[in-house]
């Protein structure tokens, strides 16, 4: 229900030649709650009635009014459009008249009674047309009552203090725009964020984790000079135009002699290095620690939450390394170990021999044969154990109890495998593509990666290559669009994420490339 509370209000007509026909009505608007109905569209029924509040209705009109911030509105009673009688047929000088109000207060015709009220007087101009000679002017009435308190009114503009779309003036070296509580300070158009300067005064350009002074992760031009170094250059057209790539790439060397596998643990990159049976510890900065001996070739690598893991292809077994470097070799794997995976409490490999082997933190090996024809790769996806059958072009799912079924119809040797959460993704090094695994087996190839995509990993929106054939990689969108990036170290061979930054090894000249995602914001 919604209650109508009228103003105190003066019946005017301004003397004319022509006498207006219409009475000023003014009301306040408010719920059952007492709050103000403002800023919206009401209809208003109005009816005159002859005699009493329940006479005989003379005249009757409808209007639709727009309440304002203070839940105000103003009509006038006659110019309406009429439902009964005509207004200027009235004779006010017969008798009593009464004016019954009526609301629907969503601006349609579902009209509520507010009440009815007599009409103590008329305007005398109207009083006048239909009666004879006007009396004499009556006495001055008392003074109404107090009105009721107007709602609060809207909040004035800014102070001289504020800084104003259109320009500022007097400012002196103490104003500024910005953050006094140690956050960063955000950019935005069309309501989307595009720049950040954080705590620390770093600029980030699409990105909003800038880790240097300016930090663009997309396209930047720069009309003029340069001056990398701090140096003077000698004029604008030492450098006229200045990208940044839509990524940015550090190469770390120092890693053991032929780095391929890489894992994380948490904090840092490890790397097996295949040419001299050892790992080696890359830190988030790059500096590097060698711990020597695995087994014999280890060529894949992977953490348990508290060690790493190395399959050895040429002995046939796993090497647990400690966080400080201690190694323990367990033999007893299938033949020719390639790839290895955590399921959270097991490691299992994929074997040359058509087979895997679960380990246990003992060291215990149990192994299921009948994978698709020469694993490489091996990964988990909750549930089970996958594998990517390099010359079977298929890949193949073992239950924990090692229950194997196999599918096929991947791209031309895939080499790697890995999961994104709901599918399995694996990389096709024979013909430059990727292909994703539904649950169920179902496959969907997309080319166009760089050349011989060697291993696949997910960053949590998107599946990237490590390209070994041209020193790229490749992201790939969740509905395989591709994007390559040059300028990893040469030949890389396979790539990890650390949470932030994607990282590849890099045989051919013992370093690891460390890839800045693009996250956006």
């Amino acid at each position: 229900k919604v209650l109508t509370v009228l103003l105190p209000f003066t019946l005017t007509i301004t003397a004319m030649a022509q006498v207006p026909q219409a009475i000023n009505y003014q009301a306040v608007a408010r719920n059952t709650s007492g709050n103000l109905i403002t800023n919206q569209s009401v209809g208003i029924k109005l009816s005159v009635l002859s005699g009493s509040q329940t006479g005989a209705v003379v005249y009757s009109e409808t209007q639709t009014a727009s309440t304002n911030q203070f839940g105000l509105f103003t009509l006038s009673i006659g110019t309406g459009t009429p439902v009964t009688g005509t207004f200027s047929a009235i004779n006010w000088s017969t008798g009593q008249y009464w004016l019954k109000v009526e609301m629907d207060a969503t601006g349609g015709s579902n009209y509520v009674d507010m009440g009815t009220s007599q009409l103590l007087s008329v305007p005398y101009a109207l009083y006048a047309t239909s009666s004879g000679t006007a009396g004499a002017t009556g006495a001055t009435g008392a003074t109404g009552a107090t009105g009721l308190t107007g709602a609060t009114g809207p909040t004035g503009s800014f102070s001289d203090n504020a800084w104003h779309i259109a320009g500022n003036s007097g400012t002196n070296g103490t104003n500024y725009i910005g953050t006094s509580d140690n956050v960063s300070l955000r950019f935005k158009t069309n309501n989307a964020a595009q720049m950040i300067i954080d705590s620390a005064g770093n600029v980030g350009i699409g990105t909003n984790t800038p880790i240097n002074a300016l930090a663009a992760l997309r396209t930047l031009e720069v009309a003029g000079t340069i001056k990398p170094d701090g140096g003077i250059t000698k004029g604008p057209t030492n450098i006229p135009l200045f990208r940044f790539l839509p990524v940015m790439m550090t190469t770390y060397g120092g890693t053991g002699n032929g780095p391929v596998g890489i894992a994380f643990d948490g904090t840092n990159m490890w790397t097996t290095n295949i040419d001299n049976n050892n790992v080696t510890k890359i830190t988030p900065t790059g500096a590097t620690t060698t711990y020597v001996s695995t087994g014999g070739s280890p060529v894949s690598i992977a953490f348990d939450g508290t060690n790493m893991w190395t399959a050895n292809a040429n002995n046939n077994s796993v090497t647990k390394i400690t966080p400080a470097g201690t190694m323990t070799t367990y033999t007893g794997v299938g033949n020719g170990p390639q790839g290895i995976a955590f399921d959270g409490i097991n490691m299992w490999t994929a074997n040359g021999d058509n087979s895997v082997t679960k380990i246990s933190p003992d060291g215990t090996m149990t192994t299921y044969t009948g994978t698709g024809s020469g694993p490489t790769s091996i990964a988990f996806d909750g549930i089970n154990m996958w594998t990517a059958d390099y010359t079977g072009n298929s890949v193949t799912k073992i239950t924990p109890t090692g229950a194997i079924t196999t599918f096929t119809g991947t791209g031309s040797h895939p080499i790697f495998i890995a999961f994104d959460g709901t599918n399995m993704w694996t990389a096709n090094y024979g013909d430059n593509s990727v292909t994703k695994i539904s649950p169920s087996g179902a496959m969907t190839t997309y080319s166009g990666t760089g050349s011989g995509p060697n291993s696949i990993a997910f960053d949590g929106t998107n599946m990237w290559t490590a390209n070994w054939g041209d020193n790229s990689v490749t992201k790939i969108s969740p509905t395989g669009v591709m994007t390559t990036y040059s300028g990893t170290g040469d030949y890389p061979v396979n790539i990890a994420f650390d949470g932030t930054n994607m990282w590849t090894t890099n045989y051919n000249n013992n370093s690891v490339t460390k890839i800045l995602v693009n996250r956006g914001y």
